[in-house]
């Protein structure tokens, strides 16, 4: 083929790096975003903070919906506003554990390669004393719990703020046992999985040892018939059923403890379906007997590690919207101390305007003052599209802020974007990793977008999914013992409140809110 020159029109969309950053930002969450300004500041010099007194996440004060920014616009937080803040601080960071072992240094070491830290002497920090709340500014940053509220009432050994191997670390140091056995107790604590269970077998976990230790299984085993006597009942186990085992064996025995050794032993899949009047056939004992057994079985815990801290620190977010009802009505205020407060510097802009001399040093200079113009506009205009957004879900979803999940309306991202004359994309981005925060709780603003059930209009009498939900879970809890309701019947209630649902629709939502069926629902309550 002949090599040819073609002429050619066609319009092309092109991003540019503007629109590329404000796109970006968009889709940040808050703490995405407060890191991405601090980079900022540190590599632009025209860029500084409003009040260089403030961290990047402000004072925490609120604007009005309408978006201004005035000093007029601004309403005081009220002592609840506060309270709800609380729902968002963080607890303390830990303090550190260790073990001190002296020989068997090759096993001492955690099996992650990680120190152990020291334990806690009597004069040690619980925790840092909290701030007290400033006058001029309502501070959004998470707060811990202060040491003097701990200096009110007495530590439980058992405090959910431990971590599960620094607890059970803590009855190896009471342990009157060789260091070898120490070393591989220690070892077995940190192959634990978050529930505290071993979910590794004891093969690959010797395996994983050093070479020179020379450990055996009777020997592995044996250090793990000693963690599984700690605290907590059951720690240690490696399957479900040795954990329910290991809590029976720790009680009184007796004819009921028997039985339920039984039922977990041998029949605990049929357990599981509560097929009572088989399990009455299968062990040859009384209904009362296996009621008492049943309940004794259904009192243990089969996660021992439920009520520990996990070693991952906990996630919590910076909610970017506040919700409070003025008058009659629930509103929608942008909290600034999500929205990092920038500017730029105007006395380095006009000292450069200045400079006549370096031109070629001054152009670089130019560009930068250009991107800090870009970025504090952007900023600008990505707490505007958030209120927006936001104004515009509390005006439809006034019910559930009165009434709760029961009274959610309908709503889908193209009935925002049509009001507000913005794209879809666009919606999705702001919601996604936004958070506000309300009276009921903090919810991400996707919570807001349920799907329609039925084929009702876009009215108040639509009902959504979520509110069908909910609906479902208030019937359930309000059944008769005795008669539990089936999928059927609820549908039935539903349609008589003029919600039509399928039964499978109801199955669907009860299966999603983990609630057994009616069958199973009556035999557990017998």
């Amino acid at each position: 083929m002949k090599p040819t020159l073609q002429f050619r029109i066609a319009q092309q969309l092109t991003l540019t790096p503007q629109l590329q950053q404000a796109i970006r930002m968009l889709q940040m969450s808050s703490l995405e975003l407060a890191h991405e300004v601090e980079q900022a500041l540190r590599e632009n010099p025209f860029l500084e903070r409003t009040d260089e007194s403030l961290d990047s996440f402000g004072s925490g004060d609120f604007q009005a919906a309408s978006g201004e920014t005035s000093k007029d616009s601004q309403i005081p937080p009220s002592s609840s506003d506060r309270l709800l803040l609380e729902h968002s601080t963080q607890a303390n960071e830990p303090r550190p554990f260790t073990t001190e072992t002296e020989g068997f240094e090759s096993l001492a070491v955690s099996r992650h390669g990680d120190e152990a830290s020291p334990l806690p002497t009597d004069d040690a920090p619980a925790g840092d004393d909290p701030k007290a709340w400033e006058q001029a500014s309502w501070d959004l940053q998470t707060r811990s719990q202060g040491e003097s509220d701990d200096e009110d009432r007495q530590r439980d050994w058992r405090s959910t703020e431990d971590l599960l191997s620094d607890h059970l670390k803590q009855q190896l140091l009471a342990c009157h046992v060789t260091e070898r056995d120490h070393a591989l107790v220690q070892w077995l604590i940190d192959a634990l999985d978050e529930n505290g269970m071993l979910c590794e077998s004891l093969s690959s976990i010797r395996e994983s040892l050093p070479p020179e230790a020379q450990v055996d299984d009777d020997e592995l085993l044996a250090a793990l018939k000693l963690l599984q006597s700690f605290d907590p009942p059951g720690v240690g186990a490696r399957d479900t059923i040795e954990c329910l085992s290991i809590q029976l064996r720790q009680r009184h025995v007796d004819e009921i403890q028997a039985l339920a050794l039984r039922l977990v032993n041998e029949q605990l899949e049929a357990l599981a379906k509560h097929d009572l009047a088989r399990l009455r056939r299968l062990l040859g004992c009384s209904e009362s007997a296996l009621q008492q057994a049943h309940r004794l079985v259904l009192s243990l815990n089969p996660r021992p590690a439920t009520g520990f801290r996990g070693t991952e620190p906990l996630p919590f977010v910076v909610p970017d919207v506040l919700v409070r009802q003025v008058g009659k009505r629930w509103k929608a205020f942008l909290i600034r101390g999500s929205l990092p407060e920038i500017r730029l510097n105007e006395h380095y802009v006009q000292l450069l305007k200045q400079n006549k001399a370096a031109k070629q040093d001054a152009l670089g200079l130019s560009d930068q003052v250009q991107s800090a113009r870009w970025l504090v506009k952007n900023l600008k205009q990505r707490g505007e599209t958030i209120l927006r957004v936001s104004h515009f879900i509390v005006e439809h979803q006034q019910r559930f802020f009165h009434d709760g999940e029961v009274a959610m309306r309908p709503l889908a991202m193209r009935m925002v974007a049509e009001a507000l004359e913005l794209h879809e994309s666009t919606i999705s981005r702001v919601t996604s990793q936004k958070y506000m925060l309300t009276p009921r709780g903090t919810f991400e603003l996707k919570y807001f977008f349920t799907a329609q059930v039925g084929h009702e209009s876009d009215s108040d009498s639509a009902q959504s999914s979520t509110a069908i939900r909910a609906r479902v879970r208030q019937i359930i809890a309000q059944e008769q013992a005795e008669k539990p309701l089936s999928d059927a019947r609820i549908a039935e209630l539903l349609s008589a409140e003029g919600s039509q649902v399928a039964r499978r629709t109801v199955a669907k939502y009860r299966e999603s809110l983990k609630i057994a069926p009616a069958s199973q629902r009556r035999k557990r309550r017998i």
